[in-house]
């Protein structure tokens, strides 16, 4: 198997794998009431009439057409999201993280790794479990991949906390 002779090329492959498997098990997946944009401004507490122009800011009819730009200006959406919301903009952060070969990627895909552990406060889990249920179990089989992805690659994530995150609930996805 070239997997097995070449560690640079079973990288790509493995990464392209987690990419295909997102992108198959998040197709046609519509957003919720919470837009990006509006889920940044929620991070730095802004007011109702910020959240309202942030909110309008946010056009896009598919995750697959948000710009690069739009995820490295609300890299703290993450947490804000609603459910739905959560599961229509987390494809495009990964995606973006594995793919931009930036710098700001890395940070990128720590904010997914941290989105999908969980942690000792009880409140913080309960509000992670209601958004993980809106999940299909392909997608959270795709997000697994990630965090799999993630651990043998700590040179360009937060291997540990994924670890930890497969450890805690995504392994038995």
């Amino acid at each position: 198997m070239k997997c097995a002779e070449d560690a640079l090329g079973c990288a790509t492959m493995e990464r392209d794998e987690v990419l295909n498997g997102l992108r198959a098990a998040f197709a046609g997946v519509e957003r919720g009431a919470v837009t990006l944009h509006e889920a940044e401004v929620i991070d730095s507490y802004g007011t109702v009439a910020e959240r309202a122009r942030a909110h309008k800011r946010d056009t896009d009819g598919s995750w697959n057409a948000i710009p690069d730009e739009h995820i490295k200006e609300c890299a703290s959406a993450l947490p804000h999201l609603d459910p739905a919301s959560f599961r229509y903009y987390l494809p495009r952060f990964i995606v973006f993280a594995l793919e931009s070969g930036s710098r700001r990627a890395g940070t990128i895909a720590d904010a997914v790794i941290y989105a999908l552990s969980y942690t000792d406060q009880r409140d913080l889990n309960d509000h992670k479990r209601e958004r993980f249920a809106v999940l299909s179990l392909e997608q959270q089989t795709a997000l697994a991949a990630f965090l799999e992805y993630a651990t043998q690659n700590a040179n360009e994530m937060d291997a540990h906390v994924a670890a930890e995150a497969l450890k805690g609930y995504w392994r038995a996805r």
